[in-house]
């Protein structure tokens, strides 16, 4: 009897250590997943460098058009279509994605940026902020990669950027347009 009661302290004794054991590398493991985390956040590249709520004005180019959008308040109105009423959730969006955005890779020794589209852009989005204006240029795709050399201001870096990102931009000022109010509209006169 006393040596089963040995038995069971000892292995007890064994369980309490390797559970220790276990939740000190639980926590540790977790801890340096925090910190590569951290670090990889520290390393991205923000490429707009603005705070959403600090964007006043922005414009950006559609075919032949440049569409462009100023805030005054809280909404954001067209300056290409005064009085048409806009989806203010939309608008924001393309603004995180704006914010959002991070150089994916910084392409060296680029030379000229005529050779990546640069001279006559599929796009350049313009933002302004009581700091200044910032100016996005969008040249051409990578076809292998699927990303998008994009050249920012006057600076002389090339920088890579989420093959995703020019869609965002390419919205037509129809898209951006609130048609809530002729839906509740048509749902009031189907109701009568």
């Amino acid at each position: 009897m006393q040596r089963q009661a040995k038995q069971m302290i000892a292995v007890l004794a064994l369980l309490v250590v390797f559970g220790a054991a276990y939740g000190g590398m639980r926590m540790y493991n977790r801890t340096q997943q925090e910190k590569e985390s951290e670090r990889k956040e520290a390393q991205k590249l923000y490429l707009a460098d603005v705070k959403k709520e600090d964007i006043s004005a922005f414009s950006y180019q559609n075919g032949d058009d440049t569409l462009e959008f100023v805030k005054e308040g809280e909404e954001w109105i067209s300056k290409n279509e005064e009085g048409m009423k806009l989806n203010q959730a939309s608008v924001e969006s393309m603004l995180d994605g704006l914010v959002s955005l991070t150089a994916e890779e910084t392409v060296e020794g680029a030379g000229s940026f005529s050779e990546y589209g640069l001279d006559s852009p599929q796009n350049v989005i313009t933002v302004t902020t009581a700091d200044g204006t910032l100016t996005l240029r969008i040249g051409m795709e990578n076809t292998v990669t699927g990303q998008y050399y994009l050249a920012k201001g006057e600076e002389e870096t090339l920088y890579l950027v989420s093959g995703s990102f020019p869609s965002v931009f390419k919205k037509e000022l129809s898209d951006l347009e609130d048609t809530s109010a002729e839906t509740e509209e048509a749902d009031v006169t189907e109701t009568k």
